[in-house]
């Protein structure tokens, strides 16, 4: 048993905590918070996933089923990603001992502010320059300057309500119930409609929790994870079940449309949030050893700077003559693996560049 102890401590890079102590949600203390750090690299790589993937799952009519459903699964796979970042962003922040003041709100807020509207020009320039699409700079105030930028526009209206999400957390933190009446009325706000049609909800205007609920849920279930013995096993298969879920209904709806069909695919569908919630509850499981935790924090620590520019890489890979005609000699789902693992490391090998010369997080990302 000795033996095995040592092995397992001495080659095993990764391992699984049944429970969590008290200690190990301190975010002030890095060592502690290295499953937050993997989890944020494994949520960028699935964001680069999803992405990729999207190239070839709207080809629907013209990919063989089985290269089609390929990419149908490798998306459904990452689709969690987006819900376990902001999740993730709640379990750090949603805590009894932070404070929220000017101060704080302005520095957070600037955090994500400023790279936003560099990267907003820098892709304003850029659809200029391949595609002559004319732009002010007001056009940052009205729409996204690249797809991929509506999340953190999504961000900064979650920071500007963490006062009060805070203080609803604080509320739901000593009464269960509170819980499970918070769980159950965004199901039926946000999940709900996206597959029964309930005009009556759009009357009532309770628009105001959406992503708001996954920066709640992400705090909660760190709660959770940390105070009980659940074995991790029954995380992963939730995650799994979500994602086979979300995997068969794609199909189906698409066999139906006669066309790539993503109603499965939105964040607030039931089956995305079974995998986020059993992918995110997961993840605060993990250990790494300390041989990795070093390059894993240092990926973490650029993952904000790789979501800025991945789109923009994703584009000089995906339409590269070379890259092109070695992916059309593979499977489908080898081709989208093979380029989300370019894209990413690629940006990963750019933003150390950049942060060479810009080290403050402020300007870029």
């Amino acid at each position: 048993m000795t033996l095995f102890v040592f092995i397992k401590e001495k080659y095993m890079d990764i391992t699984f905590n049944e429970t969590i102590s008290p200690t190990a949600v301190k975010t002030h203390t890095k060592v502690n918070i290295i499953w937050a750090d993997a989890c944020r690299v494994m949520a960028i790589f699935g964001i680069i996933l999803i992405h990729t993937s999207a190239g070839f799952f709207y080809q629907y009519e013209t990919l063989s089923t089985f290269g089609w459903a390929s990419a149908a699964l490798l998306d459904a796979l990452a689709r969690a990603a987006v819900p376990i970042f902001i999740m993730l962003s709640g379990a750090l922040l949603l805590q009894e001992n932070t404070i929220f003041n000017a101060q704080s709100m302005g520095r957070r807020l600037s955090k994500i502010a400023l790279p936003l509207v560099l990267w907003s020009i820098f892709y304003f320039q850029y659809l200029a320059y391949v595609a002559g699409l004319p732009y002010h700079l007001v056009s940052i105030l009205q729409t996204p300057a690249m797809y991929h930028l509506w999340f953190v526009y999504m961000m900064l209206g979650l920071y500007l309500l963490l006062p009060f999400l805070q203080i609803l957390y604080k509320a739901m933190q000593k009464r269960f119930n509170l819980q499970l009446y918070f769980l159950a009325l965004w199901l039926i706000i946000y999940a709900l409609p996206i597959y029964v049609h309930l005009p009556i909800l759009n009357l009532m205007q309770m628009q105001l929790f959406g992503y708001g609920g996954y920066f709640l849920f992400g705090r909660w279930l760190l709660d959770i994870t940390k105070n009980n013995t659940i074995p991790t096993f029954w995380f992963g298969m939730l995650y799994l079940l979500g994602v086979f879920i979300t995997f068969m209904l794609t199909c189906i709806f698409s066999h139906q449309a006669h066309q790539a069909n993503e109603q499965a695919y939105l964040y607030f569908s039931i089956n995305v949030c079974m995998a986020a919630l059993g992918g995110f509850a997961f993840c605060t499981r993990l250990r790494l050893s300390k041989t990795i935790t070093k390059f894993i924090r240092q990926l973490s620590d650029k993952c904000f700077l790789i979501y800025f520019m991945h789109v923009f890489v994703l584009e000089q890979v995906r339409y590269n003559m070379y890259v092109q005609y070695f992916t059309t000699q593979l499977p489908v789902g080898l081709s989208i693996l093979l380029m989300s693992l370019i894209v990413f490391s690629l940006c990963v090998a750019i933003a150390f560049l950049i942060r060479l010369v810009v080290r403050n997080k402020y300007v870029l990302g």
